[in-house]
């Protein structure tokens, strides 16, 4: 038998911070809408952006699943952790790690209305996520960090100090708050039941078998997938491997 495999993160910790992430997407979601249910719109999408960021740093929590010292998935967690756009950046992968989840749902193989609601769910969550990129008039939710500034701070525009209230668009911030509302319910829906106790083990149980060959073979076969099907080398963007 092969030499373990050791890895950059403990498993406890891991799933720790996927618990806490997924709480605190809960709560802002729900201040969220507690202010825009006020007519408070600007630190709506503040706090509606936060959340998103909390889902940024899921994806990259999920990467350190398989994540060695020093490979590219220990690195894009360092990077992650530290800038907010980064955290934007990667929801790009949220589907992915949405239809990861689902699979360890019990109904995946027996019930095709599970599956079905799941398609639906990350289809109206894209078309969503397209609506405020077309506000946003960008390729990628970076600029997101900007406008959820705007909503916390009175900021300088065009030689004047505006408030929050004025700085922000309420169309812009019913757009993310649509986004972020949506990716909680999906998130919620594949992460509740017992869903992520199975996807921790299910991990768990792999690096217990895994040895440091079989580790790098499937990285190496999951890197030219990736590299073959979206154009980018997964390694360097977050969501785990799969054996």
């Amino acid at each position: 038998m092969g030499k373990k495999q050791s890895y950059t993160s403990s498993i406890d910790i891991l799933e720790a911070g996927f618990v806490a992430c997924w709480h605190n997407i809960r709560d802002l979601v729900a201040s969220a809408e507690l202010l825009k249910e006020n007519g408070r719109h600007a630190p709506a999408l503040s706090l509606s952006v936060l959340a998103l960021e909390e889902m940024g740093k899921l994806i990259a929590l999920d990467g350190l699943l398989l994540s060695t010292q020093g490979d590219e998935k220990s690195k894009m967690q360092r990077k992650v952790s530290r800038s907010h756009k980064d955290k934007l950046q990667s929801l790009e992968l949220l589907p992915l790690l949405l239809h990861a989840l689902s699979q360890h749902d019990p109904r995946y193989k027996s019930e095709e209305r599970f599956r079905l609601a799941c398609a639906i769910g990350m289809k109206n969550l894209q078309d969503s996520g397209n609506i405020l990129m077309s506000l946003l008039g960008e390729e990628s939710f970076e600029a997101l960090d900007i406008e959820k500034q705007k909503g916390f701070y009175a900021s300088l525009e065009q030689q004047n100090v505006v408030a929050p209230r004025d700085a922000v668009s309420k169309e812009l911030s019913d757009a993310v708050f649509k986004l972020v509302k949506l990716a909680d319910s999906n998130l919620n829906f594949v992460l509740k039941d017992g869903n992520l106790d199975r996807y921790i083990s299910f991990f768990r149980r792999v690096r217990e078998k895994l040895s440091k060959d079989d580790h790098e073979e499937i990285q190496r076969l999951a890197k030219d997938m990736a590299s073959e099907v979206f154009g980018f080398d997964q390694d360097d963007r977050g969501v785990s491997d799969r054996p």
